[in-house]
């Protein structure tokens, strides 16, 4: 074999050169990437069940989500958590069939077992793996005081968010530290009594100026409820002048005004008290 090679001399560097061309040419063209999908696909479906025991969620709601997901192609792992009102079914599947895929096909078969499921059970699908980590985490803060942080929390939502996820290799974005806008309605519990509202009737009635809108209630300490309402600030005066009742408006036994919603959260980056984005990537991106 030495002498083989001693005696082509040109054939050595020639063999040479193709690999060190080979090798540029991976280097140039081989896909790199930062944060590489190294777990298998899983897709999660959780299903909710209003009322249900852990037994019952189990045996009308998990076992035939996982009897029809093991029908599927490449699956290696099916596992469920149960407890009352919730059903959590994982599917891990194997490298070859992909993230998207997984879902797609869990996605037709639940289509499939829908019919056998309770009436009142509504599953969802949701994806995981490294990806759904955040990679990095911006604070917001205000240099002086021509900004809150609830202006700086709107610019967030509003602006930042948007702008983010238009990058295809940005997954999600999401957005934290309180502050978040909204219209606070503060009941007085004895109004509301003399005029006979009840507050189930009067937060349907609230409801109906936009379906679309979350509700929350909270009560205070001093013994107003507030019914906070994810709209927009032009809608005060709407609100104010909404009928109850005939002849009554919600302005005549509540305070509505615009502003944030309680807080439950906060976040301080370098020292200071600020709105936080933390910034997930795409599967493979």
């Amino acid at each position: 074999m030495f002498e083989f090679f001693h005696r082509r001399p040109y054939l050595i560097y020639s063999l040479m050169s193709a690999l060190l061309f080979m090798g540029i040419y991976g280097l140039i063209t081989m896909p790199k990437n930062l944060f590489p999908d190294v777990e298998r696909p899983m897709v999660i479906v959780m299903t909710q069940m209003p009322g249900a025991t852990a037994q019952v969620v189990t045996s009308t709601v998990s076992k035939p989500i996982e009897e029809e997901i093991a029908r599927l192609a490449l699956v290696r792992d099916i596992s469920s958590v149960n407890m009352a009102n919730f059903s959590i079914v994982k599917a891990e599947f194997e490298y070859d069939k992909g993230l998207n895929a997984a879902a797609v096909d869990v996605n037709n078969a639940l289509s499939i077992v829908k019919g056998k499921l309770p009436s009142g059970a509504s599953p969802a699908i949701y994806t995981t793996g490294s990806f759904t980590l955040p990679v990095d985490i911006v604070t917001l803060s205000p240099k002086n005081d021509l900004l809150s942080l609830g202006d700086i929390r709107k610019i967030a939502d509003s602006f930042i968010k948007p702008a983010l996820l238009s990058n295809p290799q940005i997954g999600n974005v999401e957005v934290f530290g309180g502050y978040k806008s909204a219209i606070n309605v503060y009941i007085d519990p004895i109004k509301a009594a003399r005029y006979e509202v009840d507050l189930n009737t009067l937060a349907k009635t609230i409801m109906a100026v936009n379906k679309d809108m979350p509700l929350g209630f909270s009560k205070g300490e001093n013994g107003f409820f507030t019914l906070t309402f994810y709209g927009e600030a032009n809608q005060v005066e709407t609100l104010k002048m909404l009928f109850i009742k005939p002849n009554l408006h919600l302005g005549d036994i509540a305070e509505v005004e615009w502003g944030s919603e309680k807080r439950f959260s906060g976040y301080v980056g370098n020292g200071n008290e600020g709105i936080a984005l933390s910034l997930q990537r795409a599967p493979g991106g």
